[in-house]
């Protein structure tokens, strides 16, 4: 309410020079507004049809080689009207998996009709493949609309990742010029050898190009 010299919209929440967001709509005022202001933009939200998002993947985090996940999809009956045989699935990168859990379904169906607001959802268990890689991850939810018969269809999409379970673990960097007092330590959470030949070491400072810090050419291995 009393922030000076500029009009910030859709920060990321930190307020620095790095942070970003997505701006869609608002209104501005001088002062505090009036009941009847907030009333009316309200009423503006209200006929625009914003609403709850139909189909919702729980978040994932990210996946080590082989790895798997519990992910939940919840249908929310936002239409206005029952519906009846909902069917929910996810896609996932090629070399993935994802079954309905403590089953080997991959699409779960509801029989029963879905009253409007309700809501149904299922766990799936995602696996990742057991080579590194990135894609997105969707989940599908169909059904047909009691009134009309009609069929429809519905997706929500994240982006999900495979890596390797190399963490870094410790880290010092000197200022000094030719220091020999600095080092890495990688820690690796799998029970498997990992091979780190040829990794490069990426030193990304804010607002500042990457700088390569370090080049590993040998063929050496990290240990679980």
């Amino acid at each position: 309410m009393h922030k000076q010299g500029g009009i910030l919209l859709g920060t990321g929440g930190d307020n620095g020079n790095g942070s970003s967001g997505t701006f869609y709509e608002g209104v501005m005022t001088t002062g505090y507004p009036t009941v009847a202001t907030t009333d009316t933009v309200q009423a503006n939200i209200v006929s625009a049809k914003y609403d709850l998002k139909i189909i919702k993947l729980s978040r994932a985090t990210t996946f080590t080689q082989s790895s798997t996940q519990d992910i939940t999809e919840t249908f929310t009956n936002t239409t206005g009207v029952p519906v009846t045989g909902v069917k929910l699935s996810i896609s996932v990168p090629k070399g993935w998996s994802a079954m309905v859990s403590g089953t080997a379904e991959t699409t779960k169906t509801f029989s029963a009709t879905i009253a409007p607001e309700a809501s149904v959802s299922t766990t799936f268990k995602v696996t990742a493949s057991s080579k590194t890689g990135a894609g997105f991850m969707t989940g599908k939810a169909e059904w047909k609309n009691q009134i009309t018969g009609g069929n429809q269809i519905e997706t929500s999409s994240q982006r999900v990742r495979d890596v390797f379970p190399i963490k870094i673990n410790e880290i010092r960097f000197s200022t000094s010029i030719n220091s020999t007092n600095q080092f890495i330590e990688l820690y690796n959470a799998s029970n498997v050898a990992i091979d780190i030949s040829n990794w490069t070491l990426i030193s990304t400072q804010s607002q500042w190009a990457p700088v390569k810090a370090a080049n590993n050419s040998s063929r050496d291995k990290a240990c679980g």
